[in-house]
């Protein structure tokens, strides 16, 4: 009750699921439908629970927008030192 709110940061998207850049297409398309897919299985389902996880779903790069520009504004204040 004595705690005040002096700013909000910007919603950001949960952190992304990446693979390396040399993997191949089709690996990275095996992987991509296993993710979206876990929560049709009923024991991955109780791990994604577990981990307040509902779903994977494709990501939207738009999500990622305040992230690259709070990126920007630290790099501007790094040459400014």
């Amino acid at each position: 009750s004595g705690t005040r709110v002096i700013w909000r940061s910007p919603p950001y998207g949960m952190p992304p699921v990446v693979v390396r850049p040399g993997m191949a297409p089709s690996e990275k398309e095996r992987l991509r439908a296993l993710f979206l897919g876990l929560h049709e299985d009923e024991r991955a389902r109780s791990i994604l629970k577990h981990l307040h996880i509902d779903r994977f779903e494709p990501g939207d790069p738009g999500a990622y927008q305040s992230v690259h520009e709070v990126m920007k504004w630290v790099e501007s204040q790094g040459k400014r030192s």
